[in-house]
């Protein structure tokens, strides 16, 4: 068994046990996963030959023409250690327990990838963008979002207002622009409540 250690950015501390080897055949296994990224900031990143972490996840990095994940900022061991990215092609399994890569090697200086390089300097965040409709009426911001683990495309969108926080599908999503998300809304179709979802998923489970 793998000790993986992670925490508060800055801190490696002991926080949970992993066989990565098995992360990597459940990965493979189920297919696909879904994934928060909320769930991925600070978890610990392993690798796999060298059984042992290397350090924190910060940050997703996210292409925002294609809407996916391409990339993860990674904080590694070492207070004077510069961080890394990794390429999301090169992530073997993700969950909320850690992020699993083959090898140190697949973490590389941040300006080595161009695309990366690109979105790192822009500055771009989606989550806590405002979200509107194509005929600019405000909806809310951008809470979280729920990506597939094996291409890293975003399935969902969650959109908080003072009222209430409601989830958008993929094929809601018209444009996500550098300042703002256009999400097409239609007041007829039932836009899901997050706290439903939850609820619905309490209830399916087993007692």
């Amino acid at each position: 068994m793998l000790v993986l250690f992670g925490g508060l950015p800055g801190t490696l501390n002991i926080v949970d046990h992993l066989n990565l080897a098995a992360l990597n055949g459940i990965m493979k296994m189920k297919g696909f996963m879904l994934l928060e990224l909320s769930k991925t900031k600070g978890i610990p990143v392993g690798v796999m030959d060298e059984q042992k972490a290397v350090g924190i996840v910060q940050a997703a990095v996210i292409f925002a023409d294609e809407a996916k994940v391409i990339g993860f900022l990674v904080k590694p061991k070492g207070i004077l250690t510069p961080k890394k990215v990794v390429s999301f092609q090169d992530v073997v399994g993700i969950d909320p327990k850690g992020l699993v890569i083959n090898s140190a090697d697949n973490l590389l200086p941040t300006d080595e990838v161009l695309r990366i390089k690109e979105i790192l300097k822009s500055g771009f965040k989606l989550i806590g963008l405002p979200a509107r409709t194509k005929n600019k009426k405000y909806l809310g911001r951008i809470t979280d979002v729920v990506i597939e683990t094996i291409s890293g495309d975003i399935i969902r969108l969650y959109v908080r207002n003072l009222l209430d926080e409601r989830i958008f599908e993929r094929s809601m999503i018209h444009d996500i622009k550098p300042k703002e998300v256009i999400l097409t809304f239609d007041n007829r179709k039932k836009v899901v409540k997050k706290e439903a979802v939850a609820n619905a998923q309490k209830v399916a489970e087993p007692a």
